[in-house]
This record gives C-alpha cells, structure tokens and sequence, in this order.
C-alpha cells in the first residue's frame, strides 16, 4: 500500500505541474494587460472550469479530432469585448496571439484533453455502456474532489479517494471509475490492475464525455447544461 501510495503521490505531483489537472487550483482572475508579452497561467481543464462558473470565456482554438474531449459551453470564435477575461484552449502560438489583442488570464494545453491512449483498451467503459450497466447496477466510483463532486455527479455514484480505492474494492469486484476527464481513472485502473484488481475499469472521457454527451447528471450541470 505505501509503495502504491507513493506513486500515486508522484503522479500527482507532475500532474499538478503540468496545469492543475488533479485538483481546483485556488486560482483567482487576474489583470492581464492587452498586448501583454509574457505567457498567460498554465492550468488545467477543472480549474478552467472553475473560473468559466466566476465568469471568465473558455475558447477553444483545437482543431478537434475523435481523440480529443471536447468542452462543453466554449466558444471558438473571439469576442467582440477585448476586456473580457478569457482562458485560451490551444497551443502557444495561438495563445500569444490571443493575448495580443484580448485579457488573457490563463491557457489550457490541448495535451491535457486528449483521451487517454496509454490504458488497454479492454481496460475501459465508454460513457454509454456506463449508463447502460449503472441500469444493472455497475458500481461507479467518482474519483474527483469534493467540490467537483457536489457541482455535479453521475447518478447513484459515489465519491472515494484516488488514494483509498484500493481499501474500498475488492479484487473480484466489477467497478467502473470516474474523474473530469479519464485521465485520472486511467492512472488508478493501470496502478491497481498491476496489483491484482483485474476487473476495475476507467471510465473514458470522464466527465467532459458524459456532458457533452448530454447524459443525465445532479447537480449544477444537471442534463449537461
């Protein structure tokens, strides 16, 4: 278990480098002068989310591909108001452009939103055959924070730890697991398969794939609003 716990640590160690994926960073809106040269806050797509709810405009410059999740409620199109805090979706290059004539107050890094590639594909659940099984009683567990938990959840989930999923499973018992994106379903599923849960799968796509999808949720995103 602390060799498990270890390495769940330094994971999430890089993904909280790599741009808050894991967790809500405590980031606040902050002047972002027009024309500004220095390169807007890297952060992750939960904590964009979080600041999309306190009014800032998500817009997504990816040129989307199959692989790719896409973001409910953003915009691909520049807004006419220069002013308006905006979170770019994109690479650098279209990141500095942006920010040469709006307030840019962070960046998403297309990497981050790509569905996990590195998991076996027998591995996973998509979100339409967790809907289907939850129906048969497929027990899902969401791996999210609190705060992300009560903003919204899929029906009949439950909430558990990242780092205490291994106490709350049995070996033998068949169990779907569920974050923002799959990302950090994917690490948990590979960690806890090498130990012997060999019925534990990720939930690909995560959040971002059932709202878009429009699959029922409770919560503020009820229906995928």
């Amino acid at each position: 278990m602390a060799k498990f716990n270890t390495r769940l640590m330094s994971w999430c160690v890089v993904g909280i480098s790599a741009g808050g994926i894991l967790s809500r960073d405590e980031w606040h809106l902050r002047q972002s002068p027009v024309q500004s040269t220095s390169m807007p806050s890297a952060m992750g797509i939960t904590a964009a989310l979080w600041q999309q709810k306190q009014g800032a405009r998500l817009l997504d410059l990816r040129p989307l591909s199959v692989h790719d999740l896409p973001i409910p409620n953003s915009f691909k199109i520049l807004p006419s108001d220069t002013t308006q805090p905006l979170i770019v979706i994109g690479d650098a290059q279209a990141v500095a452009r942006v920010s040469q004539t709006h307030r840019v107050v962070g960046h998403v890094a297309p990497w981050t939103l790509r569905r996990d590639t590195h998991i076996a594909p027998a591995w996973e659940i998509s979100t339409a055959q967790s809907e289907v099984r939850l129906k048969h009683n497929l027990r899902i567990l969401d791996l999210r924070e609190e705060h992300e938990f009560r903003d919204s959840h899929i029906p009949r989930s439950t909430r558990v730890s990242m780092f205490e999923v291994a106490s709350a499973i049995g070996k033998s018992e068949r169990v779907a697991l569920f974050c923002e994106t799959g990302h950090r379903s994917a690490f948990v599923v590979k960690q806890l398969r090498a130990r012997g849960w060999n019925h534990v799968l990720s939930v690909r796509g995560g959040l971002l794939d059932w709202k878009h999808e429009k699959r029922s949720l409770i919560g503020d995103d009820e229906n995928g609003r």
